[in-house]
């Protein structure tokens, strides 16, 4: 196994769990998405590219902001590993189309999950999104829509 395009491919996915992040925080509090810029939570100091690389800006910043010295949540990292993780694995054990639909759709559940964890809410843009995803697979053939169906389904009546 080649193992450059899976650490490419866990780049990528890393740099999509730090706007995934972005997400998580925003969405809750209904901010916009694409402003302000990315910036300190504590001093509001607006943090430069260099400085907002996943993973690497936490581990070289140790984990505090670079202006003020406020620490920074571990969930940024976290889920900047969390989605490169499964990106990686789904570009490794799919084929392109299906690994590309997969790590988008995990994408969003990890997004739900977190906002769910966090704030005990599920905006309904990212079930909109998710659903999206589910149909887009269904249509290039990836899921069978009655094993979508049968999901749903579960989904529904497992929990009563």
């Amino acid at each position: 196994m080649d193992w450059l395009p899976i650490i490419a491919i866990f780049v990528i996915g890393a740099l999509v769990g730090s706007f995934l992040n972005v997400l998580i925080y925003r969405l809750p509090r209904e901010e916009s998405i694409l402003s302000p810029r990315s910036h300190c939570l504590h001093c509001k100091t607006i943090i430069p590219w260099y400085r907002n690389i996943p993973l690497v800006s936490f581990i070289l910043q140790r984990g505090k902001c670079s202006a003020c010295d406020a620490s920074i949540s571990w969930q940024y990292p976290v889920v900047e590993a969390i989605t490169g993780f499964v990106w990686a694995v789904c570009f490794a054990v799919f084929e392109p189309l299906q690994a590309g639909l997969t790590a988008m759709f995990t994408s969003v559940l990890i997004t739900l999950a977190w906002i769910d964890l966090k704030t005990m809410m599920i905006p309904l843009s990212l079930i909109m999104t998710g659903l999206a995803f589910i149909v887009l697979s269904v249509i290039s053939g990836i899921l069978e829509w009655q094993f979508v169906i049968w999901g749903a389904l579960a989904g529904v009546f497992i929990p009563l």
